[in-house]
């Protein structure tokens, strides 16, 4: 099965990373800094890019079984600026845009 992790580098995504390689899946781990993931296998492989940024999340959802967010909210400039809301109206768009771009059945599966 292959994974999509958001927020890997953190302490919950890393420990999903590193239960998902153990249990012999294939994980792209979204996150910004890469530098923050010490987490090194030859099924993970590292996508760089912001919640925010639909190509960089579209890139990391593309394929994908599943998709986790470990994500933890954070407020930067106040109410109005919600990371974590952001990147989730990001990542669902996606995740549908890809799941029916790339299936033939239900479930988001291709045939």
């Amino acid at each position: 099965m292959k994974l999509t992790i958001s927020g890997a580098s953190g302490r919950t995504g890393t420990h999903l990373a590193e239960q998902a390689l153990a249990a012999g899946h294939d994980v792209v781990a979204l996150i910004r800094n890469p530098a923050k993931l010490t987490l090194r296998h030859e099924r993970l492989r590292i996508a760089q890019g912001e919640l925010t940024d639909e190509v960089a999340v579209e890139d990391a959802v593309r394929g994908a079984d599943a998709v986790l967010a470990a994500l933890s909210p954070t407020i930067l400039g106040g109410p109005r600026d919600l990371p974590l809301a952001s990147g989730t109206g990001t990542i669902l768009p996606r995740c549908a845009h890809t799941a029916s771009a790339g299936s033939s059945t239900a479930g988001g599966r291709a045939s």
